[in-house]
């Protein structure tokens, strides 16, 4: 209840703007009770994005039965678009942070740990091209990652308007298109 009303205040005051109080409020608690469960709207924050980075992380994270490259490609499209339109508050609260570089300790530890993850995604996705024949493999990664990057953004802006599920058709044929003829290869 408590990190529902947080996350729902937070994307749509700002982090800043958001009291102690107003959660409270939105969850229909006692500021007091609020504080036995948190010690700061920092700390409700902090478990927001740990729990729904956890959630991006199994989404993205490589599954079983999944052999081809071209279909796991697939895969992570479709599970990261799918994440994106159950989560959009989510997703308005992170791009905002980020845009307004935090001064907060913890969330510049979230946004390090972000990029680490990222990192680590970038590295598996450019094992995945290079299986598909990409010429520069990594740098196909890095595109990849920034388009979704990109759709998530304009969601987060207009979730209502936004044809996520159009893109992700799009980016699927796209995919299909550049890479459905290349011979896969084990690396």
């Amino acid at each position: 209840m408590l990190l529902s009303a947080s996350l729902e205040l937070f994307a749509e005051k700002g982090f800043h703007s958001t009291t102690m109080d107003d959660i409270a409020r939105g969850a229909g608690v006692s500021k007091g009770l609020a504080y036995n469960y948190f010690t700061s709207k920092t700390e409700i924050l902090s478990k927001i994005l740990e729990d729904r980075f956890s959630q991006i992380q199994l989404a993205l994270k490589d599954k079983e039965g999944c052999s081809e490259p071209l279909d796991r490609l697939e895969e992570i499209i479709v599970r990261r678009l799918t994440h994106l339109k159950e989560n959009p508050l989510f997703y308005r609260l992170y791009y905002a942070l980020f845009l307004n570089r935090p001064t907060e300790k913890i969330l510049q530890k979230l946004i390090a740990k972000t990029a680490a993850v990222s990192g680590e995604l970038t590295k598996e996705m450019d094992h995945l091209f290079s299986q598909l024949g990409a010429n520069n493999s990594e740098m196909e990664a890095v595109c990849f990652f920034s388009e979704l990057q990109g759709v998530a953004i304009e969601f987060a802006i207009s979730p209502k308007t936004f044809p996520l599920d159009d893109i992700q058709k799009t980016l699927i044929e796209k995919y299909r298109r550049l890479y459905g003829n290349n011979k896969t290869r084990d690396k």
